[in-house]
């Protein structure tokens, strides 16, 4: 296999993250006043509905860039979008945006050095780690085009990266 199609498969959370973002002049979809309601009035009860209302507007990326020196491993240092995200959790405590807990999957084309490489001991050696390409955040589409705003995450209370598959 060349290096161009080797894919290496990953898996990332980030547990509560909220948005550093200029948020001033955002025109949140009905969703999110939808979502809102519903937690206030029961949490809980109403995770279901609250996840299902807000998922479509999580985007999480794969960024091989926010790993120094990783040019070796990651010869492509473009952002790569997640094939699948789950929103594990909302909660509106937060403003303008609701507190978002969330996992993602990606693809992400790898060297063939990365496939022999032993992760753990790299990332032990270079103190950088494969959670430090892992970005989640909001896109929220404008009412006037087709545009969209991407809102990137500031902070957070934990995020995890593990190689699923190096093939």
């Amino acid at each position: 296999m060349t290096q161009e199609n080797t894919i290496a498969k990953f898996y990332g959370n980030m547990d509560w993250f909220d948005v550093d973002d200029d948020t001033d002049d955002v025109d949140f979809p009905i969703a999110f006043t939808e979502a809102k309601q519903l937690w206030a009035e029961d949490a809980e009860k109403n995770s279901e509905q609250i996840l299902r209302l807000m998922e479509p507007f999580v985007r999480a990326w794969f960024v091989p860039a926010a790993i120094s020196d990783s040019e070796d491993l990651f010869p492509d240092q473009s952002d790569f979008p997640a094939v699948k995200i789950h929103v594990v959790g909302i909660d509106f405590s937060a403003e303008p945006f609701p507190l978002c807990k969330a996992e993602a999957w990606f693809e992400v084309p790898v060297s063939e050095l990365f496939t022999t490489t032993d992760l753990e001991e790299r990332q032990d050696d270079t103190g950088e780690y494969l959670y430090q390409a892992i970005s989640f955040g909001w896109e929220i589409p404008s009412n006037d085009d087709d545009e969209t705003s991407t809102f990137t995450y500031g902070n957070n209370q934990g995020v995890e990266a593990v190689c699923m598959d190096k093939s």
